[in-house]
């Protein structure tokens, strides 16, 4: 699942789609993958590799757009799935062992998610960037309507008008109702303003400019017969949606084409019930019918 951002964004998404599985299939290729560490790597050199490879290309212009990735590298015969997560597109399953136990009979499934969301809501990738030199503001801290928090590092940061210590916040199991989120600068001007810290492209703030890289945060789990759908979406699914609910909704419609429409259908809606526009929603629903 590639989701583009920036003005390029549609270049920037097609041109990792177009070259991020034949790195990554080049690279089992040689070493089959056959160990977790060895899986790791590959995975990382491929997304890397994609990044030097759009950031030196004369075919798209990523100095202002990029674009996230999701994906998921299933293997049977080892019943396992690994994965690669770069930017605030989203995994999650639905597993039915996890739902707790109420004497009753039921088909309900838990979400868990198995990303997280790399922006800077998370006070580790929002370190990263401060780190690195970037700047993370909220447009109202940026525009001067909210005073910036200065921490005792001395360093800029951004101050939840929650009461959320720190400003921490667990995307997935709740919905971010300000609609004024952090966001990354340059520490020489007021650009670009991207609410992600990981993504390909986006040149001008680049891993050596101001810590935005394309290196994937990976994850490996065994599935077992509980685990029953498998769901990736874009962030314009997860605005204003749980995890939980759309695994609700995937139960409830019984097949995954038309679950995807629903959740399309239902996270337009909330879009612009919302907000003036609708950011982009794209999904995919795999729905496990065995694992033996």
């Amino acid at each position: 699942m590639y989701d583009g951002h920036g003005p390029k964004g549609h270049e920037c998404s097609q041109f990792v789609r177009d070259n991020l599985p034949s790195l990554v299939a080049k690279g089992l290729g040689k070493a089959g993958g056959k160990h977790q560490d060895d899986l790791d790597a590959i995975m990382t050199k491929a997304h890397v590799e994609c990044n030097k490879k759009i950031h030196k290309s004369n075919l798209v212009d990523d100095d202002y757009s990029g674009c996230t990735s999701i994906s998921v590298y299933l293997r049977g015969k080892e019943k396992k799935i690994t994965v690669n997560n770069v930017g605030d597109s989203r995994a999650i399953i639905g597993r039915s062992d996890d739902v707790p136990d109420t004497g009753k009979k039921t088909s309900a499934l838990l979400a868990t998610a198995l990303s997280s969301d790399q922006t800077p809501w998370r006070r580790d990738e929002r370190k990263r960037i401060q780190d690195a030199g970037g700047r993370v503001l909220t447009a109202d801290q940026l525009t001067g309507k909210v005073p910036i928090n200065v921490g005792a590092d001395g360093k800029s940061d951004w101050k939840s008008n929650r009461n959320l210590s720190a400003g921490e916040k667990v995307l997935g199991e709740e919905i971010d109702e300000s609609g004024d989120p952090p966001r990354v600068f340059s520490p020489h001007g007021d650009y670009p303003g991207l609410s992600l810290t990981r993504a390909f492209g986006d040149k001008v703030i680049s891993e050596e400019k101001v810590g935005i890289n394309a290196k994937p945060e990976i994850l490996t789990r065994e599935l077992t017969p509980d685990d029953k759908i498998i769901f990736l979406a874009s962030d314009g699914v997860w605005e204003f949606l749980t995890n939980q609910k759309v695994i609700d909704m995937c139960i409830k419609n019984g097949d995954p084409l038309k679950a995807c429409r629903k959740i399309a259908q239902k996270s337009y809606e909330l879009w612009m019930k919302n907000d003036s526009r609708s950011d982009d929603i794209s999904m995919i629903c795999i729905f496990v019918d065995s694992v033996q």
